[in-house]
């Protein structure tokens, strides 16, 4: 019984598919007749875009097209915002990656406007899950240099984290674009913040580990610049126009985590702000059984643990306070 299951589904999925490709052949067909007979008032834009819903297969997408040309050579265009987003949707259900990303570096030639961000953004989260990181990058380009598409700050969220999965220079690539979110005057989210300095972190601290070299020094006093960069402006941005707020428990651990290295009172000071709580700690490890603390509170709860700093704690094991913070990891921030 199992086995035949298993056969079963996909021979079930497989006559959908082909019901769904015939269905749309035969509606075509019918509105290609109306063409024919010059039956114009007959062509409404709700059955084009029934057939792009009906759309899953290659096949579909070129039938889809075929009709969508009928449609243009009659005068029947994309005309509105709810049009050009069904046309988009269309070639993302279909797993047109590469067609969608055309479209978006060329619409301006023959659409009225761009997809709305929430479907450009769903294209870009499409590479990111298939690890096409530079398509990711290159969609950004587009978006970033045309002024009919706003920025905010998803896009560059998406991008940031492609870049820094990136194997050859991904701090530097996404360092790159972080710069310009702050150039370009937008706010990232205290994840991405996170997210980048997390990575600094790591990466300074590999180097540090190192043959000190002038290249090696150079590389340290880089990611130095980025931590305490990244820091300050994390802060600014989250406390903008707010009288109090709560720091996540992931940025309270990074917190501690850098001051393992620098003086972290110090960067906070130059971001203009006072964080209370963490001034009064005196150590790395005070610092760190505040993010504990923190990380019990709902509005400051952030996630699992950061496995990279739990990597370096693992690293630091003739540290006492290092097997200590390895202890509070375990009991406060086990995963459910």
């Amino acid at each position: 019984m199992i086995v035949k299951r298993k056969i079963g589904f996909p021979i079930i999925s497989i006559s959908r598919r082909y019901f769904s490709t015939s269905l749309i052949k035969a509606k075509i067909d019918i509105l290609e007749n109306y063409a024919k007979k010059n039956q114009l008032h007959k062509l409404r834009m709700d059955d084009l875009f029934e057939v792009f819903k009906l759309s899953k297969t290659d096949e579909d997408y070129k039938l889809s097209l075929h009709l969508l040309n009928v449609y243009y050579n009659f005068g029947r265009n994309l005309n509105t915002q709810q049009d050009v987003n069904l046309f988009f949707i269309f070639i993302l259900r279909t797993n047109q990656l590469n067609e969608a990303k055309d479209l978006l570096k060329y619409f301006n030639g023959w659409l009225l406007c761009p997809p709305s961000n929430k479907y450009i953004l769903l294209c870009m989260e499409e590479f990111f899950k298939k690890q096409k990181y530079y398509d990711v990058r290159e969609i950004f380009s587009f978006v970033r240099e045309n002024s009919q598409i706003k920025l905010d700050s998803s896009f560059y969220g998406i991008t940031i984290k492609s870049m820094l999965m990136l194997k050859n220079h991904s701090i530097e690539e996404a360092i790159i674009i972080y710069n310009d979110s702050y150039n370009m005057s937008i706010y990232l989210t205290n994840e991405i913040h996170n997210f980048l300095l997390e990575h600094n972190l790591y990466y300074y601290h590999k180097a540090r580990c190192k043959e000190e070299t002038s290249e090696n020094i150079r590389a340290l006093e880089y990611y130095e610049g980025n931590i305490k960069n990244i820091i300050i402006r994390l802060i600014n941005e989250l406390m903008k126009n707010r009288r109090s707020v709560k720091m996540s428990s992931k940025s309270l651990s990074l917190f501690a985590w850098t001051h393992i290295y620098f003086d972290i009172k110090e960067i906070i000071n130059k971001s203009n702000h006072t964080l209370m709580d963490v001034k009064e700690c005196r150590s790395w490890l005070d610092i760190f059984k505040l993010s504990c603390l923190y990380n019990q509170i709902p509005e400051c709860y952030c996630g699992p643990f950061s496995e990279l700093f739990k990597d370096i704690l693992i690293d630091m094991k003739e540290d006492k306070d290092a097997i200590k913070a390895l202890e509070y990891v375990s009991i406060y921030f086990k995963e459910e």
